[in-house]
This record gives C-alpha cells, structure tokens and sequence, in this order.
C-alpha cells in the first residue's frame, strides 16, 4: 500500500515517506496525501486550523445537528477536497485489505462550529 502511494520504493522511504513517518493521527494517510497535493496551500492560519480540526475532531451523533460547515468557501473548499483524498486513501485501504481510516468530520457540528471556533482560536 505504502508502494503504491509513493512512500515506499524498494522497501527504501521516499521523502514522501520520511515525511509520512512523523505524521501521528489516525489519518496519517490522508493528512500527509493533502499535504503533497497541496490542499492546504494557501490557506491562512486560522483557516488551515478550521481544516485540520477535520482530522483530530470526533462528532457525537445528534437529531439536532446542522449540516456541517467551514467558516468560509476557501476553507470549504479545502475540507471537501480533504473528503476527496479520504475516499481516494479508502480505495487504497479496501484494495489491500485493510480497515478504512475513520471519516474526516466537520467539526461544525459542534454547536457554534468547532471549524469555527478553530478558526476565530487561531486569529
């Protein structure tokens, strides 16, 4: 799998994979593919924290929550193309038996947003 993502070649790491080794999450795969796509380029730092919350928040299921949302479009933006390299990494994960990594959430569901308030934290 690590191979077939580019972060093992020859059983030797890539720098790619360096990079990969000192990623710690449950979505370390996910995190380190958007950071060599370049899906956080761009963002400010209090964006880039409303998009990363994504990855270290858990959701509780609730009747009541709002549909979730980023603070603004860019981070937006950046969350749904995060989603997309979620599902891509799912593939990879499937292909090569393994379980899949939990979903990215909107912290948004939070009330008042936990995207949000990573964003206003940040500024």
């Amino acid at each position: 799998m690590l191979t077939e993502l580019g972060y093992l070649v020859d059983d030797e790491l890539t720098d790619a994979g360096r990079m990969l080794r000192r990623v710690y999450n449950e979505l370390d795969l996910v995190a380190a593919e958007c950071v060599r796509r370049g899906v956080f380029d761009g963002l400010d730092p209090a964006q880039l924290a409303a998009v990363l919350s994504t990855l270290v928040y858990e959701s509780r299921p609730s009747r009541d929550a709002a549909h979730p949302r980023m603070p603004d479009p860019v981070s937006e933006r950046s969350q749904s193309e995060l989603r997309s390299v979620w599902r891509e990494v799912g593939q990879v994960e499937r292909a090569h038996g393994r379980d899949r990594a939990a979903s990215p959430t909107s912290a948004s569901r939070r009330p008042r947003g936990g995207g949000r308030a990573a964003r206003n934290w940040r500024r």
